[in-house]
């Protein structure tokens, strides 16, 4: 499989329009930097960052797509699954996520390709559903990517705490953490970032480069390994919510302050400040 540029980019443009190979299947679609919030300052907040080895793929489906969609629905189910390996993109969602490899993480890239085999039970319920490995065409011999479902959702970084009850939320964290723990996994990247509230009554995880096979001595701890996760991220969640509070307050205060500075003569009858 390859993933081509149709227009290069320089260090500040990223190109839009790509395709690339998938089986015997030609994929073209257009792409962009994922854009995430950042949650490591305990003063300010979150922030944001856009993400370029991160591309969310809006794919075009052609009319080759269309009849192969077509003549497989018509064909028996051996053949079914015999169309659906020779030409994997004809299937491909609407909008998926190309991940690139960052340079000299290659030690991560496989450890993530290693560890979405392990969750493969739980792909597209927990995870990110993993489509394969692909070359992205950096014209210099080609940079390995994977292809990813795109889970969407809402990071739990942005989520506010008047959206969930904390219970409710806590219960969705430890059942997305439990299911990869009970795997042999430990998401040692699971943070407010990562995790992703979707259609508003699940949690699913994601980038798992930095992710761990349990040894014999963990794998006997799993609940206990569960509840310790799931704390640490409720933790550093109530942690945000309160900076994000405070910050909320002191701008309504400016705000107030600011207005009667301007209006407060009018409204009072007192003098306006200079």
């Amino acid at each position: 499989m390859s993933l081509k540029t149709c227009d290069q980019y320089d260090s500040q443009v990223l190109a839009r329009q790509y395709k690339f190979r998938l089986g015997w299947s030609t994929v073209h679609g257009s792409a962009e930097p994922i854009t995430s919030i950042i949650d490591d300052d305990p003063v300010w907040g979150p922030e944001r960052k856009i993400w370029h080895h991160v591309l969310r793929l809006s794919v075009h489906h052609g009319i080759l797509t269309t009849i192969i969609r077509w003549l497989r629905e018509r064909l028996p189910s051996a053949l079914q699954r015999r169309i659906s390996k020779w030409f994997p993109g004809a299937f491909l969602p609407d909008t998926v996520i190309v991940k690139t490899l960052k340079p000299d993480w290659d030690e991560e890239f496989d450890t993530e390709i290693s560890m979405y085999g392990r969750l493969k039970p739980i792909q597209g319920v927990v995870v990110p559903v993993f489509y394969g490995e692909t070359q992205v065409d950096d014209g210099d011999g080609g940079t390995r990517a994977m292809l990813l479902s795109d889970v969407g959702g809402k990071q739990l970084a942005v989520v506010s705490c008047g959206d969930y009850e904390a219970d409710d939320l806590r219960g969705m964290l430890k059942t997305a953490i439990g299911a990869i723990y009970r795997l042999g996994v430990s998401p040692c990247d699971a943070n407010l970032v990562n995790c992703h509230v979707v259609a508003g009554n699940r949690i699913m995880i994601v980038d798992h480069e930095q992710d761990e096979e349990l040894d014999d001595e963990k794998s006997h701890h799993v609940e206990e390994l569960i509840e310790a996760k799931v704390d640490s991220i409720m933790e550093r969640y109530w942690s945000v919510q309160q900076s994000t509070e405070e910050m909320d307050h002191e701008a309504e205060r400016r705000a107030n302050d600011e207005w009667r500075a301007r209006y407060g003569h009018i409204v009072l009858g007192c003098r306006a400040r200079d």
